[in-house]
């Protein structure tokens, strides 16, 4: 559904309007990937769009550890002109507001049919069709590259006059040079009461040290704060808070995006701290994200009566990531979890299908039999419970192992499509299983236009090769084939 709701709207952005080179792609690709997003979000609701930023947040830092090269550059890199473009795009309406930001895309789209546009179109649309200058905001966002790093810190204040208020201190802590710079971006901070109230500010914070005052003239005490809640703005913040603080948060931010942040943050506390809360956050969570967390911060406990009752819940859980979740986070399974992990063999999720397969024959290998007989007629998308049980018949019955093989390495061939072929080659390197016809179908692999089919057969060529034998056989079956021009070019390494 996302996938078809990108491209539908590059019906607008990248046919309507073009960009005029690599450079200014992201006015194409970023779009789409935005507006998906808010679509997606008309189905699956706010918590949805949260994750859905979140996981294009993370991207675009992880992009960073590598270069700081801008959005509007040909080095961009996917994470950059997909997922940190639509974040970009988050954070522009959420500067400019609603209305503006709908009129400038309005404005931009209309003054530039069927054209080719560069990124200044796209700010002349905010300065021409609102009277709105924004050059601060493509500038660090756009124009330059990195991300910010805040490190926060807050203290309730008393004064000698009877005067009460929160108080903030953000420092922004990011290499400061010619890539990246002081950001300045309106930022709110939120102060919960134990009575249940909050109070918010919004301000632009623009320098390296600021200092944030909320005052709390009625003396109410502090339950726990937010900075920046929701996440709109793509940053790392350093923020450490006491585990009192945590647990609140965890249970009572309005956020989703909130609440998993103090569940991530309650990692490095034991159990016995933390297994209360962690208990009642589940039963009032309803979004997989967080229950999954929660699962992955209980699963060493198993042994314990209320843990192992939400385990059980969870494999029955409405949502298949909560299930498939539940099924691979469990390093055993009790015997009394046994019937919820057998009947997810039949569950409605092909992933879930493949994982209780494979995590039931590795914790009940006398009922691998059975289990295989469960799932004999499952396929899944790209093969891939298919390809798992022929993966655990192989190990259980060594008389048919080649069988097995065989079958896989036909699953390698042109004759299927590429996601069948990747994880049917990736179950053969986990068998080390090579010979002339699976080496052949590989150098084709190798040779095809999609990236997502050629770099994984390169993977496992690279691997085979390390090894002696089988670089001999790899070796062999490249010069009997005889290649020539470019895909000499590309496989020659392996005849060496």
């Amino acid at each position: 559904m996302g996938v078809d709701a990108h491209e539908m709207t590059h019906q607008w952005f990248g046919d309507y309007v073009t960009a005029i080179d690599g450079k200014h792609n992201w006015l194409q690709e970023s779009f789409a990937t935005y507006y998906s997003k808010i679509f997606m979000k008309t189905v699956y609701g706010e918590d949805y769009y949260e994750w859905s930023r979140r996981g294009e947040h993370n991207g675009a830092l992880n992009a960073s550890k590598s270069d700081k090269n801008p959005i509007v550059h040909t080095g961009a890199g996917g994470a950059r002109t997909y997922g940190k473009g639509s974040s970009v795009l988050d954070m522009l309406r959420y500067v400019a507001g609603d209305e503006q930001f709908k009129f400038a895309i309005n404005y931009y789209l209309n003054h530039h049919p069927y054209s080719n546009v560069e990124t200044n179109d796209l700010y002349r649309a905010f300065i021409d069709g609102m009277g709105l200058n924004y050059d601060w905001f493509f500038d660090e966002w756009l124009y330059k590259g990195g991300e910010p790093i805040y490190d926060v810190s807050y203290d309730a204040i008393t004064t000698g006059a009877g005067e009460e208020f929160t108080e903030f201190k953000v420092n922004q802590t990011h290499q400061i040079d010619e890539y990246t710079g002081v950001f300045k971006m309106p930022i709110a901070f939120q102060v919960f009461y134990k009575d249940g109230t909050n109070d918010t500010k919004k301000e632009w914070i623009d320098k390296q040290s600021q200092t944030v005052r909320i005052d709390n003239p009625n003396h109410k005490k502090v339950d726990f704060v937010l900075f920046e809640p929701g996440s709109i703005i793509l940053k790392t913040v350093n923020f450490k808070k006491s585990l009192e603080e945590l647990k609140a948060q965890a249970l009572k931010a309005p956020l989703m995006i909130d609440r998993y942040d103090a569940l991530l943050a309650l990692k490095s506390y034991s159990l016995d701290e933390k297994r209360e809360t962690l208990l009642n956050v589940f039963q009032k969570e309803t979004f997989q994200a967080t229950k999954s967390e929660i699962l992955s911060q209980l699963s060493s406990d198993i042994n314990n009566d209320n843990t192992l009752r939400l385990f059980n819940a969870a494999l029955k859980d409405n949502d298949a990531q909560v299930r498939l979740a539940a099924i691979q986070d469990l390093n055993e399974i009790p015997s009394k979890l046994l019937p919820g992990a057998e009947a997810l063999l039949k569950d409605s999720s092909n992933a879930v299908v493949e994982n209780a397969l494979e995590k039931l024959s590795l914790k009940y290998p006398e009922n691998i039999s059975k289990y295989l007989d469960l799932t004999k007629d499952d396929y899944g998308i790209g093969y891939s419970v298919k390809v798992k049980w022929l993966e655990i018949k192989y190990f259980n019955d060594r008389s048919l192992k080649d069988n097995s093989c065989l079958q896989l390495v036909d699953y390698t061939s042109n004759a299927f499509e590429f996601r069948t072929r990747v994880n049917a080659m990736n179950a053969l390197q986990r068998l080390s299983y090579i010979e002339p016809s699976f080496v052949r179908n590989l150098f084709d692999a190798a040779l095809n236009p999609n990236t997502r089919l050629a770099n994984p057969a390169m993977s496992v060529l690279d691997y085979y090769y390390k090894v002696n034998w089988m670089k001999t056989i790899i070796q062999k079956t490249y010069k009997d084939a005889h290649y020539t021009g470019w895909q000499k070019a590309v496989l020659d390494k392996y005849g060496k």
